[in-house]
């Protein structure tokens, strides 16, 4: 099945990004779907993407959605990183949203099962915290496990920082060696474990 993009707001994936890289404490407010949308329901005008947003794969929204769940708005689901480009018909639609929840459950489910079974997650930095009463995400498993967890999951085993650039919002002056990179971009945001493991466990979402 070919892949499809869902578009999240360049502002929101900045603050995650932050997040997870430890330079700001508090963690993304919940997706904000309507971003995209007028009062009235309409597409806002003139929306760019890096500039206003990105694109992810389903799997990768999902994990997302898990984490951080989102408005009511409905997601703006894509099959090219053009917001304004053709919708996909219910049946795509259905047929992405099905498939990336289901990867995304098995990916965090299984790298749960390794934090709670102590065999750590490889290539993983280890890490050291202050022995502090935290918020129980599920399977007494804390939000601060949850978070390192999808932080490893992205970086795919890799050491380095989330590759993830930071975009000022609205910025009119992006110059034309951003435009440049416009092809290649998603190979250098967030990637995601794609493997497919059957684990038909099941795991509440936090609200």
């Amino acid at each position: 099945m070919h892949e499809c993009y869902y578009l999240l707001p360049t502002s929101w994936l900045n603050s995650w990004s932050s997040f997870i890289n430890s330079e700001s404490p508090q963690p993304p407010p919940r997706i904000p779907l309507n971003y995209f949308l007028t009062l009235n329901g309409d597409l806002k005008p003139d929306l760019k993407p890096i500039t206003h947003y990105r694109a992810v794969n389903s799997t990768q929204y999902h994990i997302f959605f898990y984490l951080y769940s989102a408005d009511s708005s409905p997601p703006q689901i894509r099959s090219t990183v053009d917001l304004y480009s053709p919708e996909l018909s219910n049946e795509k639609v259905k047929e992405y949203i099905k498939s990336g929840a289901l990867k995304a459950r098995v990916e965090v489910n299984r790298l749960l099962i390794q934090v709670r079974e102590g065999g750590g997650i490889g290539g993983a930095e280890k890490f050291e915290r202050e022995e502090v009463e935290e918020e129980l995400f599920c399977w007494c498993v804390t939000r601060d496990f949850i978070e390192r967890v999808i932080e490893c999951l992205f970086r795919c085993g890799n050491k380095s920082g989330v590759k993830y650039k930071q975009v000022t919002e609205y910025d009119d002056e992006t110059d034309e060696d951003e435009e440049d990179e416009e092809e290649g971009y998603e190979d250098e945001d967030i990637e995601c474990i794609e493997e497919d493991i059957e684990m038909p466990t099941r795991r509440n979402r936090d609200k």
